[in-house]
């Protein structure tokens, strides 16, 4: 759990960062790019894909949102190349993920993968206590309770309806993780929380 943590701090958003002015970090700037056309040939997102899984979260949490008193919107840039997702607030009343298609491209993006950054993005919107404190930010859930958030609550709704226990077979799940998931939760609950933990 502790490299599913490192991964998303590394591709949350900028405006996130760990000063209170969000200008610096304890991390250098992420600068890699993947234009279109350099997916890898061992991994990454289509179009199709990435499209598929934006949309089928999108579905879920658009209406949550709506209910907060927000307009989610997903941008969908797949022609840019940044490896990185970003939740931002423009007005009080649209709430902006950006996800990009260098991010979608990279050879270690599953879908799954994609789905809790998006989760994890939109976690910083509707996550919860406690709020980031600051002039910048005072909507934002900081990074840890948007990573809660994310594995917790949103990849539960996301993968409720699949069939988890086909998903999960073609996957090289670690023996601890389906230990660990079998401790803490019964029934489908436990493919849902191995997936889950895959998808870190």
């Amino acid at each position: 759990m502790k490299i599913f943590a490192i991964v998303l701090a590394l591709v949350s958003g900028m405006s996130f960062a760990c000063s209170e002015n969000g200008a610096d970090g304890f991390l250098p700037e992420n600068t890699m790019s993947i234009p279109v056309g350099a997916k890898s040939a061992f991994g990454g997102l289509s179009q199709a894909q990435f499209n598929g899984v934006i949309s089928k979260v999108t579905k879920i949490y658009a209406p949550v949102v709506s209910s907060m008193g927000g307009r989610l919107v997903v941008e969908r840039l797949w022609a840019d190349g940044t490896v990185n997702a970003y939740a931002k607030r423009d007005t009080p009343k649209v709430w902006t993920v950006q996800m990009f298609g260098g991010l979608a491209r990279h050879a270690a993006i599953t879908e799954d993968g994609f789905a809790l950054v998006l989760c994890h993005e939109l976690g910083h919107h509707i996550g919860g206590a406690p709020k980031k404190k600051s002039m910048t930010n005072p909507w934002s859930s900081p990074e840890g309770q948007s990573d809660y958030f994310a594995t917790l609550k949103c990849l539960r709704h996301v993968f409720l309806n699949d069939n988890n226990a086909v998903v999960i077979q073609n996957l090289a799940v670690p023996a601890d993780l389906t230990a660990a998931c079998k401790k803490a939760f019964t029934k489908d609950d436990v493919n849902i929380c191995i997936r889950s933990g895959m998808a870190g």
